[in-house]
């Protein structure tokens, strides 16, 4: 994701990614990630097998980039990575629930905010930012 992307108040959704993603890998689904101690929702991505394994052996939250088609640790480039403390899998057992502690707390949750804590202006299909 760009930083232009990631910055702009225009509302650019693509409306294309779950096909791109499952046509970059077999066996995907979606994996909820929330701070175990806010309860903070802090993203939505996809796990594949290999990555499911790598998460529970490590105890960290790996997940699947479907734009890079590689294992991705969240946070890693930052040092800013995520202990995985609970998962759940649903009854259909086609989605998972992961409950994660960012090891430095003051800057995620400053980035969170950042991030998820956007509203969807519906008459102008804007961004609003809440920080």
């Amino acid at each position: 994701m760009s930083k232009d992307l990631e910055e702009s108040l225009e509302l650019s959704v693509d409306w294309n990614k779950l096909s791109k993603a499952s046509a970059s890998s077999d066996g995907l689904v979606p994996v909820a990630v929330q701070d175990i101690d806010s309860k903070e929702l802090i993203l939505v991505a996809y796990i594949n097998e290999l990555a499911f394994k790598e998460s529970i052996q490590k105890k960290m939250l790996i997940l699947w980039s479907s734009s890079r088609n590689e294992l991705w640790i969240k946070g890693e480039s930052s040092g800013n990575t995520f202990d995985l403390i609970e998962a759940y899998v649903n009854c259909e057992q086609n989605s998972f629930l992961f409950k994660v502690r960012p090891k430095k707390r003051e800057y995620v949750i400053q980035k969170i905010k950042m991030v998820i804590l956007e509203t969807v202006i519906i008459d102008k299909l804007i961004l609003k930012h809440w920080l």
